[in-house]
C-alpha cells in the first residue's frame, strides 16, 4: 500500500490573524469567520488549495475550520468538492473535534470531500462509534491530557474496528514532562514543549517548575523566587556622553534630568523699557493699555527642559 504524504491545512491556523495569534481558539475562530461566508467561500477556498498544490502536495488533511460541519451548507460541500478535483487535491482526513452528538454531521462532511478517516479529539468516543460504523468511518483520537498510550487505549475498548489514535508527539511530550510523566519516563520539565508561549516557556524553564505537576501553569521564577529585599541602587549622571546604555545587562531604575534654570524671555527678546520711544505725538502703543505695556516688562517664566530615559526591559 502506498503511503500518502499530506498537506495539514490547519498550518494556516494563524493565517487570518494576520500571524498574530493569541491562542488555538484565536486562530480557529478568525479562520471560521473568513471560510464561512458563502458568497466567498469558493474563492477563498481556492485560494487555499492553490497555495497547498503549489508546495508540491496532492493530498491535504482538511482541517474543520475550513470547512466546518457547524455552517457548512449543501452549497459549501459542492463547491468544495468541485474545488479539490479542480487543483487535483484528495483528502486524506478531516481533522475535527467531534462533539457529543456531533458524529453525524461531522461523517456528512467527511463523506461530501470524499474521506473516511476522521481525526482530533473526542470528548466521547464510544457514543459516536455507532454511527461511525453504520456510515463506514472510523476515528482517530487525538491525544491532548492523556499521559499514556494506555488511557487511549482504554477510550478506544471493544470498538477497535472504527476507533483508533492520531498521535500528537507534541503532547505526549510535554504530558511526559509533567512531575508524574518525569518520573515515569525519565524526562526532564525543562525540555517539555508548552503551550502559551509567553509564560509557559518561562515557566518551564523556570527553578519553580521542576516540582511542578503542570509546567505550563507553575509560577515564573520572578513570581515563585521573588525578593523583596534587594533596592536598585540609582544611576550616577556620567560627566562624558553615554553613546549606549544596556539596560538587560545592567537595568537601573528610572533616570531623570532637570535643567533647573529658569529663563526670563523678555529681557532676553527686547529692551527693558520702550516708553521713552516717540511712536505718535499723543499716541503711545508701547504705553496703551497699560496693562499691555513693555514699559513694565514682566519676566516670562517657562517650564524646565527634562530628559526622560526610562529603562525598558529585554525582549526575548
Amino acid at each position: 500500500m502506498k503511503n500518502v504524504v499530506s498537506f495539514m491545512t490547519a498550518n494556516y491556523v494563524a493565517q487570518r490573524s494576520g500571524y498574530a495569534m493569541d491562542d488555538w481558539p484565536h486562530g480557529d475562530r478568525t479562520t471560521q469567520e473568513w471560510f464561512a461566508p458563502l458568497e466567498t467561500f469558493p474563492e477563498r477556498f481556492g485560494v487555499l488549495l492553490s497555495d497547498v498544490r503549489a508546495l508540491g502536495f496532492d493530498a491535504i488533511d482538511l482541517w474543520a475550520a475550513h470547512l466546518h460541519h457547524s455552517w457548512a451548507t449543501a452549497e459549501h460541500l459542492a463547491a468544495a468538492q468541485e474545488l479539490l478535483e479542480q487543483h487535483g487535491l484528495t483528502v486524506t482526513s478531516y481533522a475535527v473535534r467531534v462533539g457529543t452528538d456531533e458524529a453525524e454531521s461531522v461523517c456528512d462532511v467527511a463523506a461530501a470531500v470524499g474521506t473516511t478517516l476522521i481525526g482530533g479529539l473526542a470528548p466521547d468516543p464510544r457514543n459516536a462509534a455507532p454511527v461511525l460504523r453504520e456510515r463506514g468511518m472510523r476515528l482517530g483520537i487525538e491525544n491532548h491530557a492523556e499521559r499514556t498510550p494506555q488511557e487511549i487505549l482504554e477510550q478506544i475498548g471493544d470498538d477497535a474496528d472504527v476507533l483508533g489514535t492520531t498521535i500528537d508527539t507534541g503532547w505526549w511530550f510535554a504530558n511526559h514532562s509533567r512531575g508524574a510523566g518525569i518520573d515515569a519516563a525519565d524526562t526532564n520539565a525543562v525540555d517539555a514543549k508548552t503551550s502559551g508561549a509567553r509564560i509557559g516557556n518561562d515557566a518551564a524553564c523556570a527553578a519553580s517548575a521542576l516540582a511542578a505537576d503542570k509546567p505550563t501553569s507553575a509560577n515564573t521564577h520572578e513570581s515563585e523566587c521573588a525578593n523583596s529585599n534587594i533596592s536598585p541602587i540609582p544611576a550616577i549622571r556620567p560627566n562624558t556622553l553615554v553613546w549606549m546604555r544596556q539596560p538587560t545587562m545592567k537595568p537601573t531604575p528610572t533616570i531623570k534630568e532637570t535643567t533647573n534654570t529658569l529663563r526670563t524671555r523678555s529681557a532676553s527678546v527686547r529692551p527693558a523699557s520702550t516708553a521713552e520711544r516717540d511712536i505718535g505725538s499723543d499716541w503711545n502703543r508701547s504705553m496703551r493699555p497699560l496693562w499691555r505695556s513693555s514699559a513694565r516688562p514682566t519676566p516670562v517664566w517657562i517650564d524646565p527642559n527634562t530628559t526622560v530615559c526610562a529603562n525598558t526591559p529585554g525582549i526575548r
